[in-house]
């Protein structure tokens, strides 16, 4: 289980995003210019998550994650990379978000993700968290709403910058 320190914040009003904060990580800058490059090629729609590809993402693969919200409203983890994996210490692939956070976070969490999704906005956190077994993490977090095959807003891709105690 992971807690978080701190609150997911700046989830962003605006259904059209245009241009990412300055402040943002490299990596994260990075994953909004594959993102807003998929857009552009949707015609400013919100891209498939399809038409963002490993290779597009290169080295940022081990730092991201698809989560898409199934008809229960529960989110699953659908895509993880090997990073993400290791700050949770097991293999998270079709499980769903609540085997990941901690009771008090999940809530917060659904909301996130979820206006992420009904939106259509991004979204940017950056939390302290604790892992199951004690190491503290600093994470920030990019995530954008991108569609399944048919379309449909279901899944959001999320990029992370994670960094050890110390926050080197």
């Amino acid at each position: 289980m992971i807690s978080v320190g701190r609150k997911m914040t700046n989830v962003a009003r605006r259904t059209e995003p245009t241009t990412v904060i300055d402040g943002f990580e490299p990596a994260l800058q990075r994953f909004w210019a594959v993102w807003s490059a998929a857009r552009a090629a949707a015609g400013g729609k919100v891209p498939a998550r399809r038409a963002i590809t490993v290779s597009a993402l290169r080295a940022l693969t081990a730092n991201c994650f698809v989560l898409e919200r199934k008809p229960d409203g529960l989110f699953y983890f659908k895509m993880i990379g090997t990073g993400v994996e290791h700050m949770y210490q097991r293999q998270m692939t079709d499980r769903p978000i609540s085997d990941a956070v901690t009771p008090e976070a999940l809530e917060r969490a659904d909301r996130f993700f979820g206006k992420v999704l009904d939106l259509s906005c991004g979204g940017y956190s950056c939390d302290i968290m604790t892992t199951k077994t004690g190491r503290k993490i600093r994470s920030s977090a990019l995530t954008l709403p991108v569609t399944n095959d048919d379309g449909a807003r279901v899944k959001t891709m999320t990029c992370c910058e994670i960094r050890g105690v110390g926050f080197d």
